[in-house]
């Protein structure tokens, strides 16, 4: 990620602060609706409650799950947008690169296969950012604020999610420690 980190520009830093402050919001947003329907479990329980109080509820979920789908939408298309520019700077830098080299360079290496590491590398890379970087931003995000709605409830359930995060995170560490130094840097 370091080496992805001196392509960006200002534009591109602004582009992942942006997502990454859309990504908390819909993260909160995400987590409010299991408390709609809590509310209007309480409601269907309670005697004397009207239907409309349950009406009211019910809005307010579908306008937090509308909502959160609306920030998701905004944020595949900043997380595209900035894919998309990265990718195309990366191809510029490794284009430059192969430009540098020699005839005799290139016909050691072989054209084919600079054409191929100047295009199939750096479209990887480009997908792997469309494809995993909100993940990769959300899932801490939300074990931190499941993790602050269960303050005051059950040790049980704190302990719970605490250790259940902590295997999630040992398990992408030990795939990301076998995946990210096979990965080529330019």
């Amino acid at each position: 990620m370091r080496t992805l980190y001196r392509f960006m520009e200002k534009k591109e830093k602004l582009l992942v602060l942006a997502s990454i402050v859309l990504i908390i919001l819909q993260v909160n947003l995400e987590v409010e609706i299991p408390e709609q329907i809590k509310v209007m479990s309480r409601l269907l329980q309670e005697q004397g409650s009207g239907s409309r109080a349950l009406i009211i509820s019910g809005v307010e979920m579908l306008f937090f799950a509308f909502s959160a789908l609306a920030v998701s939408i905004a944020v595949g298309y900043i997380i595209a947008r900035f894919g998309s520019i990265l990718e195309t700077r990366l191809r510029d830098a490794a284009f430059s690169k192969v430009m540098d080299y020699s005839l005799e360079e290139v016909s050691d290496i072989g054209s084919g296969s600079l054409i191929s590491r100047c295009t199939s590398d750096v479209t990887l890379v480009g997908q792997f950012i469309n494809q995993s970087y909100q993940h990769a931003v959300k899932a801490p995000f939300t074990v931190a604020v499941v993790l602050i709605k269960l303050i005051g409830a059950d040790y049980r359930w704190i302990l719970a999610d605490v250790g259940a995060a902590m295997l999630i995170s040992l398990l992408l560490y030990s795939v990301f420690s076998k995946i990210l130094p096979k990965v080529p840097i330019l």
